[in-house]
Order: structure tokens, then C-alpha cells, then sequence
């Protein structure tokens, strides 16, 4: 079963969408409704990648930011691939790189760069795409290229429509989880109208946009180049909040800091990884089976710097490693003392 946990405002004279006064006593909350649920499935399976799960007449009275499905629909085709699962085959499912959302990305690459392409950087990015296996691996070329023409594509399509709201507020910034839908839509529609006026279609305006992030990219002699794999990119960087601290931080970074590892994944695979952000930890448990439970945890169990367990389970939780669920023998204690 799923259910959201927690109580449920029942709002009157607002939906909770926008913040709103209470002041005046026509908005105000009534007791709470009944948490939503669903039980079963017409396969038997729940699963639910921080998507939208309720029908959307319901779904917008909880919420009105669901995560886009592209996570939820690879669990759903990996799940339709067998009927038993052991603990390990859900890890592995954890685990997996698959980056659908990226496919789109290639193909309207591959359209505007054309097969003969005689300009070296787009060339290069072309036959890059063309090897892209459609993971998010670390060994992979085009899934960065992918990556970085999806991030100027982001930019260069959706800033124009945003421009009034920087204008009215220098500080303004878009930070929408779900900013790549009417990206996808425009990209999918094509309308004259959104097409800056010194192109002459949109494939010229595409393939531009590409050659300027090529370009960016080969100048910027402190960043890795054009030719570099995912995983030079995507390397983990998370460090200890003293590590912020003046003076005291730089100094103590050595140990403030996890190692800098490569990481496979992304943001639209199972495998959720970007340099400051991921799953905190992975876990698969059987409440039949707890001896054959899964537990793997990012950094470890202390959150104190100089503690043995402050990064002793970083390497299993990187490498995908199936550590126990299940606690070994008792290595270390905190015993909190009554000052009198």
C-alpha cells in the first residue's frame, strides 16, 4: 500500500496553492481529510518515484509539484521484466543508470548536426552522441555533451519567457523541478513565435546553441574538455558544514571532506547522483528476511568529523556494494551522563 503520511488540511476559502491571510477569517483551515491511498494494482506492484500517483483532480489538492514520471515509467519496465525479485535484483534496480530523459535531447541533436558535418567541435559531439550507450555511466562521452546541451537548451528556450520576471526582480532565480516539460513541449512544437528573430528556423537556432556550449566548454581551460566522460563531470563533492566556517574550514578540509568520487547516474535515472545531490541511502528488506536485508548509507554513521565512522561506509555506498542490513557486533558506544 502507499498513503501520505501525515494530516491533510481541510482548507477553506484557499487551496494552499499560493500563500494566503487568515487574518480576515475567510480563509481558514476545518479539521484534516483522509490521507489518500492506494491499495494493489492491476499488476500487483506499487511503486512511486516522487511522481504523481493519485488521479489529477485529487492530485492538486496535495500538491502541485509531482516529479516528472521518466524515473517511475524505468521501474515500472524493470518490474515488468520478471515476476520474482530477490534483494539484490532491487538493488540492482536502485542502481540503474538507464537515462531516458536524455533521448529526446539526442535526437534533436542528431537532427541538427547533419552527417557531414564539417565544423570539428560539432562533429565531434555528433559522433559522441551516436556511441551514447543511453546511460548515465561514467565511461560515457555523450551523456555529458547531452548534458550540457540540455542545460543551454534549458537557458537559451525558456530565459526569454523569464526575462520580464528578471527584470522586475534582479534577484529573481527559476528553480522549477519540472522546468524540462515546457521545454519538451517547445522543442516538440517548434512555435514561430518563440524563435529568436536573427535565426531563420529552428534547426539553425538548435545547431547554434550546441556549437556556442561546444565552444564554452573547449575555452575554458579549467573545466574538462569536450572529450571528457561523465564521471570527470559528475564527481561527488560533499564535505562537513565546518568546512563553511572562516578560517577554521579550509584548514580542516582534509577531514571535513568525503573522498571525490566518480559517480555513475543522474538526475532522471534510478540512480540519482549529482555532485551535492543523491539518495542518502539505499535500502531492500523483506520483513520476512531481515538477514538477507541491504542497507547502504552515504558517509556513515557519525557525524563527527574525526569519528572512524564518519565516511567507513562512503566507499560500499559509491562502489553499490549489498552491505548488511542487519547491525554486526556492537564497535562503539555513546553513553550520555547525567551531570548530577
Amino acid at each position: 500500500g502507499w498513503i501520505v503520511n501525515g494530516p491533510m488540511p481541510k482548507r477553506v476559502g484557499f487551496d494552499g496553492s499560493a500563500p494566503a491571510d487568515l487574518a480576515d477569517g475567510s480563509r481558514r483551515w476545518k479539521g484534516v481529510l483522509a490521507p489518500p491511498a492506494l491499495f494493489s494494482s492491476a499488476t500487483g506492484a506499487l511503486f512511486t518515484a516522487n511522481n504523481r500517483t493519485l488521479p489529477p483532480e485529487r492530485a492538486a489538492a496535495e500538491s502541485r509539484m509531482w516529479m516528472r514520471p521518466l524515473r517511475a515509467w524505468r521501474i515500472r519496465e524493470l518490474l515488468a521484466m520478471r515476476e520474482r525479485f530477490s534483494e539484490k535484483d532491487f538493488l540492482s534496480m536502485q542502481l540503474d543508470t538507464r537515462a531516458e530523459g536524455y533521448d529526446q535531447i539526442r535526437d534533436v541533436l542528431l537532427a541538427s548536426v547533419p552527417s557531414d558535418e564539417t565544423d570539428p567541435l560539432l562533429a565531434h559531439a555528433r559522433a559522441a552522441v551516436i556511441r551514447w550507450n543511453g546511460t548515465a555511466d561514467t565511461d560515457q562521452v555523450g551523456f555529458r555533451i547531452l548534458h550540457v546541451y540540455y542545460r543551454a537548451l534549458l537557458e537559451r528556450v525558456l530565459g526569454p519567457l523569464l526575462a520580464p520576471a528578471a527584470a522586475a526582480d534582479p534577484s529573481f532565480v527559476y528553480r522549477w523541478p519540472l522546468a524540462d516539460e515546457p521545454l519538451r513541449r517547445i522543442l516538440e512544437e517548434r512555435p514561430p513565435n518563440l524563435l529568436p528573430a536573427c535565426f531563420a528556423d529552428w534547426p539553425q537556432f538548435l545547431r547554434q546553441v550546441l556549437l556556442d556550449a561546444l565552444v564554452k566548454i573547449d575555452a575554458n581551460a579549467s573545466e574538462p574538455g569536450i572529450g571528457a566522460t561523465w564521471g570527470r563531470f559528475n564527481t561527488l563533492d560533499v564535505e562537513h558544514p565546518f568546512a563553511a566556517l572562516p578560517v577554521i574550514g579550509p584548514l580542516l578540509k582534509p577531514w571535513l571532506s568525503l573522498p571525490p568520487t566518480s559517480l555513475p547516474g543522474s538526475m532522471v535515472s534510478l540512480r540519482v547522483a549529482a555532485p551535492r545531490f543523491g539518495a542518502v541511502l539505499r535500502m531492500v528488506v523483506s520483513p520476512a528476511h531481515p538477514e538477507n536485508g541491504i542497507l547502504e548509507m552515504s558517509g556513515g554513521e557519525s557525524g563527527h568529523f574525526l569519528s572512524p565512522n564518519f565516511g567507513d561506509l562512503e566507499a560500499d555506498w559509491a562502489a553499490g556494494a549489498p552491505t548488511p542490513f542487519l547491525a554486526g557486533p556492537t564497535v562503539a558506544e555513546i553513553r550520555l551522563r547525567p551531570l548530577r
